[in-house]
């Protein structure tokens, strides 16, 4: 034959699976799916999503991927979930700063008073900086901030009391 048998392949038929199995084996196909590689294209010491990859390896060993094939595939999902988690930073800033911006117009001169007001009811009512930002990204920043003020003004100290009228009036 004039090359060592061991580099040839012989095509298995179509109603041999552990044949064809064998076949991709020596093509690249990984022993078990959990050998496939889900951190290509990510960056130094981050982790895929562990339920993503398991289930994605398990697809990739079922439909016979190559190493390389499912690294190519990895590689760019990867790429395309970095571009999108960093589009959605910029995007999320963006309109931070056209909320911080609209309740400067909305408040005008007393911004600083009711910006006081929000972060004394956060800090009174014990929220978190990681609770008002979760509380922002659902609602938004002027959302949140007005939410604050309003309570802030809602729960001040009442006037004073004067015995036969009526408070508030």
């Amino acid at each position: 034959i004039g090359r060592d048998p061991n580099s040839l392949v012989q095509l298995p038929r179509a109603d041999d699976p552990e044949g064809q199995r064998a076949l991709f084996q020596k093509l690249g196909l990984p022993e078990s799916p959990d050998k496939y590689d889900m951190t290509v294209g990510l960056p130094q010491g981050a982790k895929p999503d562990e339920n993503f990859s398991k289930s994605m390896q398990a697809v990739f060993h079922k439909a016979g991927l190559t190493d390389g094939q499912a690294k190519a595939l990895v590689g760019d999902w990867n790429a395309m979930q970095i571009a999108a988690t960093e589009q959605a930073a910029k995007d999320y800033e963006l309109n931070v700063q056209a909320d911080k911006q609209a309740l400067l117009d909305k408040w005008k001169g007393g911004h600083d008073r009711m910006m006081n007001a929000a972060k004394t009811t956060a800090q009174g009512l014990g929220f978190t900086p990681e609770l008002i930002d979760a509380i922002e990204r659902q609602v938004g920043y002027a959302k949140t901030y007005e939410m604050l003020a309003a309570m802030g003004t809602k729960l001040g100290e009442d006037g004073l009391v004067i015995p036969g009228k009526t408070p508030g009036f």
